[in-house]
């Protein structure tokens, strides 16, 4: 396989990079499949550690990885890893993959990880202000799991806000708590109310 040499440089002028957010860099870079197959991972783990201006130990980067991974088709915490169906790598588990792989519906996301990924919302995902789902922890779901590039995944988003499907609280901050408009009055502090 070729290494995209841009995306090489640009994983380098990101410094130290945590093993979970590599694979995902890449997962999303090679997004003709669900995950990113252990053979890319090792070809870009050779070029970065071929780097001069870049201390990356590639041996450390997957004994890391086979370190993470776990054998789980749902969240399993931050430090975690997993192995989808065809064998490939992923920051996501299985599930998400078979529930929402290919898809640009981002509110379908918001509905899905607010009902079936409570650990993942309260512990990664909640850190939103206003509370709801992390707009820009939201956008890394889509764009990895969904395989679309991150500015639809933004632009998926911003058409649902302005047609209030989604709402945003502090959509001017970057991170902004995305959440159902459905499930609106369920947030609403009752006293606070008129």
């Amino acid at each position: 396989m070729k290494v995209n040499d841009d995306l090489v440089d640009e994983l380098v002028s990101r410094g130290t990079i945590p093993t979970q957010r590599l694979v995902q860099y890449l997962e999303r870079a090679h997004r003709t499949e669900p995950g990113v197959a252990m053979e890319t991972l090792e070809t870009y783990a050779d070029a970065l550690s071929d780097r001069r201006d870049y201390d990356f130990d590639a041996e450390a980067f997957l004994e890391a990885i086979d370190a993470e991974l776990v054998e789980s088709d749902t969240w399993a915490g931050e430090d975690a890893l997993y192995t989808l169906a065809n064998g490939h790598v992923s920051r996501y588990p299985p599930t998400w993959h078979d529930e929402l792989g290919g898809s640009d519906d981002v509110a379908g996301y918001v509905a899905y990880l607010g009902a079936n990924a409570t650990e993942f919302v309260e512990t990664v995902g909640g850190y939103g202000a206003g509370g709801g789902i992390d707009e820009m922890v939201l956008l890394d779901v889509v764009a990895t799991v969904g395989r679309i590039p991150r500015p639809t995944a933004k632009a998926e988003l911003e058409r649902l806000r302005d047609e209030g499907v989604l709402v945003e609280d502090a959509d001017q901050h970057p991170h902004a708590g995305v959440y159902l408009a459905s499930d609106d009055d369920d947030r609403r502090d009752s006293a606070l109310e008129p």
